[in-house]
């Protein structure tokens, strides 16, 4: 495999966003394994002390998928990665799991495969929404995390990193 192809869409480490919607990047990844791929952390504080973290992943499974989020497949990958996380949560609860359309500029509605866990009932659990659509050909995923006591700004965050991490991953 050569080595652009190792990063999917970009063209090398040099071209991997070091910032999406506030968060910065902490490290990107490859593997010549076909259902890992690239992937990306990015972190950033928040101003009460807490975080924000998200860890991306674009790989492809040798399926021919035009770009969008409505196939069985991109569900098959959100539930797949539901199904870990709640494996591995003391007393989980989901919080949702459906199709989600996010407006972008120009009226353009961004679908993504949604589905959002909380892994436990107590005051420090953890929230992590798992996103998965179809970009340039890899399956695109997002994991982003956070503390229940920063989900007011979690939630608003994550869709803006989304947005902003599906438009860094168009326009590679």
């Amino acid at each position: 495999m050569n080595h652009s192809a190792k990063f999917a869409v970009f063209a090398g480490r040099a071209s991997v966003p070091e910032a999406v919607a506030q968060l910065g990047l902490v490290q990107a990844d490859t593997d010549d394994d076909p259902n890992v791929g690239f992937s990306a952390r990015y972190e950033a504080a928040t101003p009460d002390g807490g975080w924000l973290g998200a860890n991306t992943f674009l790989y492809g499974r040798g399926l021919s998928l035009e770009d969008g989020s409505e196939y069985a497949e991109a569900v098959a990958e959100r539930d797949r990665s539901l199904r870990a996380l709640r494996a591995g949560a003391l007393e989980p609860s989901t919080i949702g799991v459906r199709h989600m359309n996010l407006p972008t500029s120009g009226g353009v509605r961004l679908g993504w495969q949604w589905a959002a866990l909380r892994d436990t009932p107590d005051s420090d659990a953890l929230i992590t929404h798992v996103a998965v659509r179809v970009d340039r050909g890899y399956f695109d995923k997002v994991l982003f995390s956070y503390p229940v006591l920063n989900d007011g700004i979690g939630r608003g965050a994550f869709v803006d990193f989304l947005i902003e991490w599906h438009r860094a991953v168009q326009s590679a």
